[in-house]
């Protein structure tokens, strides 16, 4: 969990970094967030393959609800971002501040269980 919780305030901050409008900050940040994403999206399944309460049909099941979630995230994505970007007047980067927000609202709740000794 405190991985996954790092790499969402890593994830923020490289949001963050991208709705500067600065050049080399926006590249700088979509570099380093290659890094926090791959930990965002495959602890899921590595929690997944690595219980030992869940039993092979149940690892297919999950792994099937998985795929779904994030497929239904980038729906999401898609269906909204572009009326977002249209409302802004055409700035890219409202999204990334959205993006950015949830992703800080995200840590905020991971830290919260970390400090209650949930690990």
């Amino acid at each position: 969990l405190r991985s996954l919780v790092f790499a969402h305030l890593v994830a923020s901050l490289s949001f963050a970094a991208v709705c500067t409008g600065d050049k080399w900050c926006a590249f700088v940040g979509n570099v380093v967030l290659a890094i926090p994403t791959q930990v965002i999206l495959n602890c899921p399944y590595t929690w997944v393959e690595e219980n030992p309460l869940f039993t092979a049909a149940h690892r297919g099941a999950n792994m099937g609800r998985l795929n779904t979630s994030f497929a239904a995230a980038q729906l999401l994505v898609s269906v909204f971002s572009g009326p977002l970007v249209q409302a802004s007047g055409g700035h890219v980067q409202v999204v990334y501040q959205v993006v950015a927000f949830v992703s800080m609202v995200s840590f905020g709740l991971g830290a919260v269980k970390v400090a209650g000794g949930k690990q």
